[in-house]
């Protein structure tokens, strides 16, 4: 008995420091989906997909002084393969905030589209056909601060390979009222350079938003540019929205193809982390052959 508790104490004791250098939280996601395509050109295709299944691990410790350590990881998992389990890493960060803002350094969502990509692409699988610029960047340093009505990030970037090589982004929102708020941003790489800006208005359970994006590559005469417009609502425990967008790909002397899109989301939460959800994409092209539609009907747990 006397060994049985002299051993339980030891633990007691050898795991209370472990314990308390860090709060860790564990969270993940199981997104699965059917997806329909039919192109204007050739068969119609039925797939069973997986959309943005993730496994995360969060932990924070006080530093004092009101200061706070904290480190990320996110992966993907395919969820809808046989045998490949974690597809790659999506967030891996390790930081330090406080009373002069947050630092972070890693695998990271980008500055650029934290304030700006939110508003052109709020959609899960379907609507992100006219996002310019990086969604997460690798190899970043990312400094984010907030004053009163204005919150803002800057974010650096060291040979972070497909996201363009070396470059910087910044984004800011300003909350003008308690129903506007404005987003502005930039980014910057070794090949080309993006610039855009949204209005979100918001009144009660209902809001509207446009965006405004263009690209300047570095090299060529395309400089592509999106405007996309989202309205959307929340009725008890469904939410929906509808986004329209268009797509001037500025190929010079008339040239290239200038699409359009509508896009309907539709979701519904069945309580417990549990949600069903309906997304559409019908694309206008302007090349023959290659209008489509989409529809993709997914059931996700959050846990």
């Amino acid at each position: 008995m006397k060994k049985t508790l002299i051993a339980t104490a030891v633990s007691a004791a050898l795991m209370a420091p472990v314990a308390a250098q860090a709060d860790v939280t564990v969270y993940g996601r199981v997104h699965q989906g059917i997806k329909l395509v039919n192109p204007e050109v050739g068969d119609s295709t039925t797939d069973f997909v997986g959309i943005g299944s993730r496994f995360g691990i969060k932990a924070s410790s006080d530093l004092g002084n009101g200061m706070t350590a904290s480190a990320h990881y996110e992966f993907a998992t395919s969820s809808d393969t046989a045998g490949s389990g974690v597809a790659s890493t999506r967030i891996a960060t390790v930081g330090v905030s406080g009373a002069m803002g947050s630092i972070t350094l890693g695998n990271q969502w980008s500055a650029w589209y934290n304030k700006v990509g939110v508003h052109v692409d709020p959609t899960f699988a379907v609507g992100g056909a006219y996002h310019i610029g990086p969604f997460r960047t690798a190899n970043t340093i990312k400094y984010a601060n907030s004053f009163g009505p204005i919150s803002f990030e800057v974010d650096s970037r060291l040979d972070s390979g497909s996201d363009g090589g070396d470059g910087y982004g910044i984004g800011a929102n300003l909350a003008l009222n308690d129903n506007i708020s404005l987003a502005i941003g930039t980014n910057d790489t070794e090949t080309s350079t993006q610039t855009g800006a949204a209005v979100q208005v918001s009144f009660g359970n209902y809001w509207a938003s446009i965006a405004q994006q263009s690209n300047d590559p570095d090299a060529g005469e395309a400089d592509p540019s999106t405007t996309q417009f989202w309205a959307g609502g929340s009725f008890g425990n469904t939410s929906a929205m509808i986004g329209m967008g268009s797509r001037d790909n500025d190929m010079g002397d008339g040239a290239g193809n200038d699409p359009g899109d509508v896009t309907l989301g539709v979701y519904h939460n069945l309580g417990g982390g549990l949600k069903l959800l309906y997304e559409g994409h019908s694309n206008d092209s302007d090349d023959m052959g290659k209008d489509k539609t989409t529809h993709l009907f997914g059931i996700r747990l959050d846990f």
